[in-house]
């Protein structure tokens, strides 16, 4: 099984009935579709149903894109989750609890290809989000990763926010920022490889928010000082793109 941890941006989002499809078991929604293209289905109690931009996702939901369906989530928690052509996600539990001993991300990653962006629930308890795929567990302690399905069987997992690790039965594997493993299989030692993952997917977006990515001592969304020397320039020229600044450092660059 493969296993990534996670974390969340401050703030609410705010879920309008009308705007989706109404969830029949009363479950608290546990995001939201930010975007949708293509072929883009949600089963729930047995039933599927279209997944349009708008609608809430709550736990239990399994989410299917098509040929050429395209989909990103929005947690509640601030975490965003891309879907590729022809993937699958199962959100098996969801509890923003905003407290590090009842928070719980459990999803599973069964096919296609998935990157992804950290929330508040994995960096108030890293061990609390977890992504389990069939060939490894994934650790994640920075703020991003890729991976996909590969057409042999195997997971590629490539790192692109900070540090995570890529654990099977045999050992883990450390990744910094662009570097891949290869699993092929839980019994076997991820393989460091050059490819990388290369996925069909939206741009990452994140809501900017005061608190950016950082939580305090108590878990809660809160500006947390740089370490060390840093830069208010942005690189990207784009005017849509915009930086979350704390404490006179940028955090993470986003698209609005």
């Amino acid at each position: 099984m493969t296993i990534l941890s996670f974390t969340r941006a401050a703030g609410a989002l705010a879920f309008v009935a009308a705007l989706g499809w109404v969830p029949a078991t009363g479950h608290a929604a546990a995001g939201i579709a930010q975007f949708t293209f293509g072929e883009v289905q949600v089963q729930r109690s047995g039933k599927n149903a279209p997944l349009i931009k708008g609608d809430s996702i709550e736990s239990g939901d399994v989410l299917n894109t098509g040929p050429q369906g395209r989909a990103q989530v929005k947690f509640t928690d601030g975490g965003v989750m891309s879907l590729s052509p022809d993937s699958q996600l199962v959100i098996q539990r969801y509890n923003d609890a905003e407290d590090g001993s009842q928070d719980s991300f459990l999803v599973n990653f069964v096919r296609g290809g998935l990157r992804a962006i950290t929330g508040l629930i994995g960096k108030r308890n890293r061990d609390n989000y977890k992504v389990q795929t069939s060939a490894s567990t994934i650790g994640i302690r920075g703020s991003g990763f890729s991976s996909v399905y590969n057409p042999d069987g195997t997971v590629t997992v490539s790192g692109e926010l900070d540090e995570i690790e890529v654990c099977t039965k045999a050992g883990c594997i450390g990744l910094g920022v662009g570097q891949s493993v290869v699993v092929q299989g839980n019994e076997l030692l991820p393989i460091m490889t050059s490819p990388q993952a290369t996925l069909e997917l939206p741009d990452l977006r994140q809501t900017i928010t005061i608190g950016g990515n950082n939580v305090n001592s108590e878990g809660k969304a809160a500006i947390v000082p740089s370490q060390g020397a840093c830069t208010n320039s942005n690189p990207n020229p784009n005017p849509v793109a915009a930086v979350a600044v704390s404490a006179g450092c940028p955090l993470f660059s986003v698209s609005q």
